[in-house]
């Protein structure tokens, strides 16, 4: 049960071709492309949509307004020294 030799291709070519006939192959092949441009479509027009949410939720974010720090709180002084 190893890969198939190019003789193994050949022989499944050749089964093909006489299944389906040359002008069948002719337009599978057409058909095969054309749904394969339609999905490269699709792929770059939901990519192109994810980048521009992605874009407009970055732009949301960097226009929010930074929140205030809260005041620090009161250092307390050290009692003084007394002299001895």
């Amino acid at each position: 049960m190893g890969s198939f030799s190019p003789f193994h291709w050949l022989l499944v070519a050749v089964v093909i071709l006489l299944v389906f006939g040359p002008k069948s192959l002719n337009g599978i092949g057409r058909n095969v492309g054309k749904t394969l441009r339609t999905v490269q479509n699709a792929k770059k027009g939901v990519l192109g949509d994810v980048q521009s949410v992605k874009q407009g939720i970055i732009s949301d974010v960097s226009k929010r307004p930074t929140p205030a720090r809260p005041p620090a709180a009161p250092q307390e002084k050290p009692p003084p020294s007394q002299p001895t």
